[in-house]
């Protein structure tokens, strides 16, 4: 899957996947950027979902927003803050 790809399917409420290369995955509520360490987004019900808004990385910042933009597109109540 490309990153986009990756986001759509979190957003869609997929429980696993990744990007080709693995930099960004899915693993049950969360969605995760390199690695366990630093959590995208969590979904925490139907239509409720909490981003960071910690800053990592030019390329983690990139997997942020198309999370986030993702996640709004189908509707979810978005909240940001540290996770």
């Amino acid at each position: 899957m490309t990153n986009q790809e990756t986001a759509q399917a979190f957003a869609d409420g997929h429980v696993e996947g990744a990007n080709t290369a693995h930099s960004m995955y899915i693993r049950d509520n969360r969605i995760y950027s390199y690695g366990e360490h630093f959590i995208i987004a969590q979904r925490n019900g139907a239509n409720d979902a909490v981003v960071t808004n910690r800053k990592y990385s030019t390329t983690t910042s990139k997997h942020t927003g198309m999370v986030l933009r993702a996640l709004e597109a189908e509707g979810y109540d978005v909240t940001r803050k540290t996770l």
